[in-house]
Order: structure tokens, then sequence, then C-alpha cells
């Protein structure tokens, strides 16, 4: 009776194969959730930006009609928490604001059709940086770092005695 036996090596390139391909085609970081177009809102206002706290999430507004109101850019003010749709804002600039309540403290978030506005008058540019999207080329590096590990382990635990 004659049995196959797999090469050790063989199974290792094949596990390593697989997991080059799970990690290539894993899905990218999302972006914020919101459904498109933005939300606009029956309280819309505009204002400049008084001061802005907590990474720039919670915002002092003075309006075009004089008053000064709370804009809340988060659901958590906790400083350590952070979310997908969290709005900041710039200190200086002059916004139009579509607020989902309509009180103070007003509930904002990258969701809504709230905009700085340009223009004289308007205040400073905000001064954004984005990483390029790379796409799946962008994990290339990282996911060849990790199989290399991972290859030598599997060869190394599979390797045969001849």
């Amino acid at each position: 009776m004659t049995t196959t036996r797999t090469r050790p090596a063989t199974r290792a390139a094949g596990a390593t194969g697989l997991t080059a391909l799970f990690l290539l085609g894993s899905a990218g970081v999302a972006d914020a959730s919101c459904v498109l177009p933005p939300t606009t809102s029956a309280s819309t206002f505009t204002g400049i930006v008084l001061t802005a706290q907590n990474r720039d999430r919670i915002a002092q507004v003075r309006t075009d009609a004089g008053a000064e109101v709370m804009v809340l850019g988060t659901e958590s003010p906790d400083a350590n928490s952070a979310s997908s749709v969290d709005r900041t804002f710039v200190p200086g600039a002059r916004y139009e604001f579509h607020p989902a309540n309509d009180a103070s403290p007003f509930r904002d978030n990258a969701c809504t059709a709230t905009r700085q506005l340009t223009g004289p008058g308007s205040g400073p540019a905000p001064v954004t940086a984005e990483l390029p999207d790379t796409g799946v080329l962008g994990y290339l590096p990282v996911t060849g770092l990790l199989m290399l590990p991972v290859g030598a382990a599997l060869a190394y635990r599979f390797r045969s005695v001849v």
C-alpha cells in the first residue's frame, strides 16, 4: 500500500499564500459612516467660531444674529474618545451650521451639511492633511513583513528530515 505525503514546504507555502490572499482581500479602513447626501437642517444658522475645545470638536460660536451658542461636533465630549463622524472646527472661521437639533448646545457631526464658508470675512482656511488612498497596494509592504515570519515559522514547523 502506497501513501502520498505532501511535502511540508509545499504545505507551508500554501498556508502563506492563503494568508496573503486573505490580507490583500480584506476591506480597507472606512471613512465617516454617513448616508449621502449630507443632512440639512431646519435650524440652519451662520456664525464665527470663537473658540474650539476638546480636540476642536466643541465650538463656542457667535451667530450672525449676535447670540453666543455652543456646537458639539461629537456625540461623546470625553477627550479620550472619538468616532468616525466627529466634526472639528477652526477658531476664527465662519460656518454655515446645519445642526441636528434646534437649541444650544447644538449637535453637529460630519454627516450634516455644515460647512466652512470661504471668501472675504470668512476667517482662516482650514489646515487639513489627508493620506492618499492607496487601495490594496498600500497593504503590500505590511503584508510582506507579516508574511516573512509566518512563512518561516511554518517552514520550520513542517520541515522534513531527510
